[in-house]
């Protein structure tokens, strides 16, 4: 008997179509299951029926009920030590029976598990029982190795795909190994083709396999990401969290952070030697680290911290409550040390290097470094700029432009770990850098990011469309000596907190693919984001008719793809659910492994002429 008839809704659903389907009597059946079977339905109306006088009716809902009970584990097991308790022997046997039997049943299916369970069943001598948790655990084996090998290639709508395939493959060969014995699932449907019941009951093992085989999709990712890891000497994931202080430890209050920057300020003044600096600092860092520190913060620098990244929602909410009930007070918030407001040559959580050839020297400040590097790596692409009279430009020209572009690319890398940002200034003129105590600022003009061109390195690099996957061809930019490369990723649903460009596939045939111009970011996955919401909204705006209308210049992205819908540039019979997929390909952009998305927004955005200004798609 199907498990949909027990199911509020479900089993009316079913009835009715049997009804639909002329099958009276098996309508009669599916409600006759619901209503005398059915847990907590099935007493209510012996309850009901008690009260009219009808026992026996009574006794028949309350039985049928009690009986589905007894059926469910842990449920049927819990209500048999009741029926001990009150020395119900007879109800309690049957109870922990019929528990322990479905508890038995499932337990066949679940791989390994069920394979050690046949294996027992065979040393009993009960070879019935052994081949049929054998064959139940094989065929979730299968179903699950199916979906990890879909989800290799196709994301999570492949290991989907697959298990349901898997499964319905495996329960037609079986059917017909035995002789239309063992008649499951789709085989149910291919048997008695005008039986309502086949259909919802393939239905039914459709959806559990198909998450089956996402949950061995899931597992692919999982060892794949490992795998990779381990390969490339990384983490163990995309961006590492954030370093966690050990149960026996605790966060640092202020007493213990003066007491580091003190020991910092010692040694640099020559109060202590290097060996005794290192003898507390070692003797300090037990005590909870300095990944974090309390400031004190009002108002206005609360803002602050959460508009450039240092501090979360939850951490601005939490905070802006604490201050509201303390009538505007100043309120404590835990940020990044490193993060925090301090000298340029603040050492965060590193204590400063031996100084070498016995001098005593001041500490090596590595944000001074870098700036310093910046500063002069712009100063040399000025000059050049400078000098260009539409000479021909050499091999070595083009040598600089890529290696300056690089350069910049790790410097604001390091910078914005250090606690810097970036944004778009000056009327979409200027991007700078700065530091959040608004101590120094460095600016990065147009022309710069002209003479650069990042452009010119992606894209001449052309990828077909996959055949096997419904998603547009989603790239990666990653440095290769000093030019960017793309390369396909196929697994692009685990790629989350990442900056994205988004480039029309149409534009620019002769030379490749068009521009990148669309920068955006998302903390969700990939998929989620692009694949799924931009091309719901390409495909809004083509049936909404969004080509030159007041609405287009909010959209510009969604704009041009439904303009090439419009013209029939695509493939011919394309679907506006499809568009999105036809014309744009995605771009993860690099980002130095930093989680200030905002800051690498802005730094895309502006190297690769991506706001509305620069006749781009990007809003800000």
């Amino acid at each position: 008997m199907s498990i949909l008839n027990y199911i509020p809704g479900v089993a009316h659903v079913k009835a009715l179509t049997q009804l639909i389907c002329k099958d009276e009597e098996g309508a009669l059946r599916t409600l006759e299951t619901f209503h005398t079977k059915t847990p907590i339905v099935a007493h209510v109306i012996a309850g009901i029926t008690k009260l009219a006088g009808e026992d026996k009716i009574a006794e028949k809902f309350w039985d049928g009920g009690n009986s589905s009970l007894n059926a469910l584990p842990v449920v049927g097991h819990v209500k048999g030590l009741g029926h001990y308790i009150f020395l119900d022997i007879e109800g309690g046997d049957k109870a922990m029976v019929d528990a322990t039997s479905t508890t038995l049943n499932i337990a066949d299916g679940i791989p390994v598990v069920g394979h050690a369970k046949g294996a027992i069943h065979y040393v009993c001598g009960d070879v019935e029982g052994g081949n049929k948790a054998m064959k139940a655990a094989t065929r979730t084996t299968a179903v699950m190795g199916a979906g990890a090998g879909g989800f290799l290639i196709g994301g999570p709508l492949g290991a989907v795909s697959s298990g349901v395939s898997a499964g319905a493959g495996w329960d037609t060969i079986n059917a017909s190994v035995t002789d239309w014995k063992e008649v499951n699932g789709l085989a149910k449907i291919i048997e008695n083709p005008t039986s309502v019941d086949s259909y919802f009951d393939a239905g039914l093992s459709f959806v559990g396999d198909g998450m089956a085989g996402y949950s061995g999709g899931k597992i692919a990712k999982e060892v794949v990401r490992r795998v990779g890891n381990k390969a490339a000497g990384g983490s163990a994931s995309p961006a590492a969290p954030a370093k966690e202080h050990p149960p026996h430890q605790h966060p640092p209050g202020e007493a213990e952070i003066a007491a580091a920057q003190q020991l910092v300020e010692d040694l640099d003044a020559g109060k202590i030697t290097f060996e005794e600096y290192q003898q507390k600092w070692d003797a300090m860092k037990p005590k909870g680290g300095f990944d974090n520190a309390p400031v004190k913060v009002n108002a206005d620098q609360l803002q602050s911290y959460y508009d450039n990244g240092i501090i979360n929602k939850r951490q601005y909410n939490q905070a802006t409550k604490e201050m509201a009930a303390a009538g505007g007070k100043n309120v404590t918030v835990n940020v990044p040390l490193n993060q925090a407001p301090t000298s340029d040559c603040a050492s965060g959580n590193q204590p400063p290097q031996k100084p070498t050839e016995n001098k005593r020297s001041k500490p090596a400040c590595r944000v001074s470094v870098l700036r310093q590097r910046l500063t002069e790596l712009l100063n040399r692409i000025r000059q050049f700029i400078s000098r260009e009279d539409g000479r021909q430009w050499s091999r070595a020209d083009r040598q600089f432009q890529r290696e300056s572009f690089r350069q910049i690319h790790e410097i604001v890398s390091e910078l914005i770990s250090n606690g810097h940002s970036v944004a778009i200034r000056n009327d979409n003129l200027e991007l700078v850098i700065y530091s959040r105590d608004g101590s120094w600022r460095i600016g990065i003009e147009y022309q710069v990011v002209d003479f650069l061109d990042i452009h010119d390195q992606l894209i001449g690099q052309q990828f077909p469309l996959d055949p096997a996957s419904s998603c547009p061809t989603v790239l990666s930019a990653e440095f290769q000596g000093s030019g960017l490369h793309l390369t396909r990723q196929v697994d692009h649903g685990g790629h989350t907190n990442v900056i994205y460009g988004i480039r029309c596939r149409l534009c620019d045939r002769r030379l490749g693919p068009g521009n990148i111009s669309y920068v955006g970011q998302t903390t969700r996955s990939v998929h989620a984001r692009v694949c799924l919401e931009h091309a719901r909204s390409v495909a809004n705006a083509i049936n909404d008719e969004v080509y030159d209308s007041g609405e287009a210049s909010r959209r510009p992205m969604c704009e041009h793809a439904a303009n090439h819908y419009q013209n029939n540039d695509g493939p011919r019979d394309t679907q506006p659910r499809n568009v999105f997929r036809e014309v744009m390909d995605v771009i993860l952009l690099p980002t130095g492994g930093q989680d200030d998305l905002r800051s690498w927004e802005c730094f895309w955005q502006f190297f690769l002429h991506c706001r509305k200004y620069y006749w781009g798609w990007s809003k800000r």
